[in-house]
């Protein structure tokens, strides 16, 4: 049996409080993923019911239930264009309305898997400049950790 330094026990815990986080982060990811799956798998399940009512319908592009809030609340609009609807609004409208509406706190990996699950494109790093910008602001989002991000917290006005 050995002794350890004070040193040394501070390495070790430091090693295993680390690779818990990795670990964490690595578990965070993977359930991002597979609720990505599970909402293209819902959305696949719609079309097909949506099929079976409608034999002569030819093209369906599903709007996510965020961007039907974010039109209630005026943040975009509908196109139809060959038959076809579109949403107009912003990507941080749609970002903000999924941590709303989830209570999550998101990394940008995951972000652009529910993203891409909502026909909505974007490089990481235009969304990394995006939702950076509004950190810098102090406003909207706020960063817990490297390429986390989540809602910043709204404080109650005072008189």
């Amino acid at each position: 049996m050995t002794a350890r330094t004070g040193a040394e026990t501070n390495r070790v815990s430091d090693h295993g409080v680390e690779s818990l986080r990795q670990e964490l982060q690595r578990i965070m990811h993977e359930l991002g993923t597979l609720e990505a799956q599970r909402q293209s798998i819902e959305m696949a399940i719609a079309i097909l019911e949506l099929r079976a009512k409608n034999p002569n319908l030819q093209r369906v592009e599903i709007v996510p239930i965020s961007a039907n809030k974010l039109l209630a609340e005026g943040k975009g609009r509908l196109d139809t264009v060959g038959g076809t609807v579109h949403f107009t609004g912003t990507i941080s409208d749609v970002v903000e309305e999924m941590m709303h509406s989830s209570g999550k706190v998101y990394h940008v990996d995951e972000l652009l898997e529910r993203l891409a699950g909502c026909k909505i494109q974007v490089t990481r790093k235009n969304l990394l400049n995006i939702l950076n910008r509004w950190v810098r602001q102090g406003s909207r989002f706020a960063r817990p950790a490297p390429n986390t991000f989540t809602l910043l917290e709204k404080k109650p006005r005072t008189a």
